[in-house]
């Protein structure tokens, strides 16, 4: 009887649809029109999906702004609006919000937009494509009267959770710097 009970305990155990995956890359800073970028840094993210929830959540570490800074550890959650493939995103530190659009294949995107207003009332315009499992995005910032600022170009590689781990460490102990 026992066994039978387990195992009918185990068939009707919910298993979460929630999907992890790690990346490791960098971030390039130019200022338009530049034809050199001003700043290069590594960045690590971790990327939860969860379809049953339609919740995503992205995980993000980079160097604090000067050797000094502590790493800063931005989480973005996103949730799932009323029209498919539509989210609206937030970060922990309240510094935006906004809409990201995906379209392609439903829970692995092949692309998305991204159009979010900063606290300071700047704006951030963005698309961002995965192919072969990288992902490349460019985004813009704007001021808060619309004038470019900067471009912000992300190369993200996919690792293990061991290689994520071990560039996460090295960002936080101030190992990886900007270039």
């Amino acid at each position: 009887m026992k066994l039978l009970l387990l195992f009918f305990l185990s068939a009707c155990a919910h298993v979460p649809s929630a999907k992890v995956e790690h990346y490791i890359g960098d971030i390039t800073l130019s200022i338009p029109g530049a034809k050199q970028p001003f700043g290069k840094l590594p960045m690590v993210a971790r990327i939860t999906k969860d379809p049953d929830a339609g919740l995503i959540m992205e995980e993000y570490v980079l160097p604090g702004r000067t050797p000094q800074a502590p790493a800063r550890e931005i989480v973005t959650n996103y949730t799932a609006t009323e029209e498919f493939g539509v989210y609206t995103v937030e970060d922990n530190l309240k510094s935006f919000k906004g809409t990201v659009r995906f379209t392609g294949t439903p829970w692995h995107w092949e692309e998305w937009s991204i159009n979010a207003r900063m606290k300071d009332k700047g704006l951030v315009k963005g698309l961002a494509a995965k192919e072969d499992g990288e992902i490349r995005a460019r985004k813009i910032v704007y001021s808060s009267k619309g004038k470019p600022l900067f471009i912000q170009r992300e190369h993200l590689r996919p690792a293990s959770a061991a290689e994520y781990k071990k560039f996460r460490r090295q960002i936080v102990q101030r190992k990886l710097k900007y270039k």
